[in-house]
């Protein structure tokens, strides 16, 4: 279940759910908007108040910047064919 949905069937704010958490309101709108990702432990802890409802995963693995100048080639080369 969509952490959005989870709020509406239960009738629970942002507000209120931020409360729980500890965080910051904006920070998890921001989430539940797909705008960011919630780190391994605030994850863990939205499981864990949702009685495991709702799962989100957790902040992806930064990519290493050798890895991002490789990709960068590739694009720079495809745009110019």
């Amino acid at each position: 279940m969509q952490l959005r949905m989870f709020l509406a069937f239960h009738r629970i704010t942002v507000r209120q759910l931020a409360a729980s958490l500890g965080c910051n309101h904006c920070y998890l709108s921001r989430i539940i908007n797909g705008h960011v990702f919630p780190g391994k432990l605030l994850s863990k802890e939205i499981t864990k108040i949702t009685n495991g409802e709702v799962k989100l995963p957790a902040r992806p693995k930064k990519i290493k910047k050798e890895k991002k100048a490789q990709e960068l080639e590739l694009l720079m080369v495809e745009k110019a064919v």
